[in-house]
C-alpha cells in the first residue's frame, strides 16, 4: 500500500481495518446485539440516531424537495431510518454487504402511527397533503462498489466507512458520485472517525464533490455533499 493511501488519523481510535467489510464480522455483532439481555443498547442500534439525521437533512436546505427523491442508504445496517426516510417522501433502496442485516431490516414494518412517535427535534419538509409517501423501503444485499443500482438523487451513508481503510473510503466516494444525479446530495456521516476528518475532506474534493451551503443557488450539475463530524 502506498503510504498516500493511509490515514495520518486513526478512524474510531484504531488502526484502520478490513473486518468492517466482511459481511461475517456483521453477523456476528448482530447475534451478539439481538441476545442482549439488556434492551438499551439493542433498541439504540434499532431505532438509530433519528435527530442526528434529522439535523443533516435539515442542513441540506431543500433535499426532501428535490427531484429525484430517490435515496441509496448505503450500509443500512438494522436501524429502522430507511423506513423513516420513506414516511419522509423518499423512494429508498436500502443495502448491505450483511444478509442478517437485510433480514433484521426489513422484517421491522413500523406503521405509520408507530413513525410518528420517533422524536423529531428539527423542522423537515414533509410531504404536501395528499402525496404518498414513499412507498416500502427495497432491501438488498451486496456491495455498493459492485451491484447494478439506478442512479439517486441523494445518497445517505451512516458511519459506514468509519473503520474501513482509506482506499476503500476513496472508492466508495467515487462510486457515490458515479451513482448520483446532476445536482444530488451526498449525507457523509462520520461520527467517531477521529483525527481524519481533514483527509477525507480532501478525498471528497479529490472525487468531485461541491460542498453544499444552505441558500446558496446550486449549480444544477454538481454533485453535492454534506459530511457531519460530531466528534471527529
Amino acid at each position: 500500500m502506498e503510504p498516500h493511501d493511509t490515514f495520518e488519523g486513526s478512524p474510531w481510535g484504531a488502526e484502520p481495518t478490513e473486518d468492517w467489510n466482511d459481511p461475517a464480522y456483521w453477523a456476528n455483532q448482530y447475534r451478539e446485539l439481538l441476545a442482549e439481555a439488556d434492551p438499551w443498547e439493542r433498541d439504540q442500534t434499532i431505532d438509530g440516531d433519528v435527530s442526528l439525521l434529522v439535523w443533516m437533512l435539515t442542513e441540506a436546505g431543500e433535499l426532501p424537495l428535490s427531484s429525484p427523491q430517490t435515496l441509496l442508504d448505503a450500509g443500512c445496517g438494522i436501524a429502522l431510518i430507511p423506513h423513516l426516510l420513506t414516511f419522509w417522501g423518499f423512494q429508498v433502496t436500502a443495502i448491505d454487504l450483511c444478509p442478517q442485516a437485510i433480514e433484521i431490516g426489513s422484517h421491522h414494518q413500523p406503521t405509520e402511527v408507530a413513525i410518528c412517535t420517533y422524536p423529531v427535534y428539527y423542522q423537515i419538509p414533509r410531504p404536501r397533503p395528499g402525496q404518498p409517501p414513499g412507498g416500502p423501503v427495497a432491501y438488498r444485499v451486496g456491495d455498493w462498489l459492485t451491484a447494478d443500482l439506478p442512479s439517486f438523487g441523494v445518497i445517505c451513508c451512516r458511519n459506514s466507512l468509519r473503520c474501513s481503510t482509506k482506499p476503500n473510503w476513496r472508492r466508495s466516494l467515487l462510486r457515490f458520485h458515479d451513482l448520483l444525479v446532476p445536482g444530488g446530495v451526498l449525507l457523509l456521516e462520520t461520527q467517531n472517525a477521529i483525527g481524519i476528518q481533514g483527509e477525507v475532506e480532501d478525498l471528497l474534493d479529490e472525487c468531485g464533490f461541491t460542498r453544499l451551503v444552505v441558500g446558496v443557488e446550486r449549480d444544477p450539475s454538481a454533485r453535492y455533499r454534506i459530511d457531519f463530524w460530531p466528534t471527529g
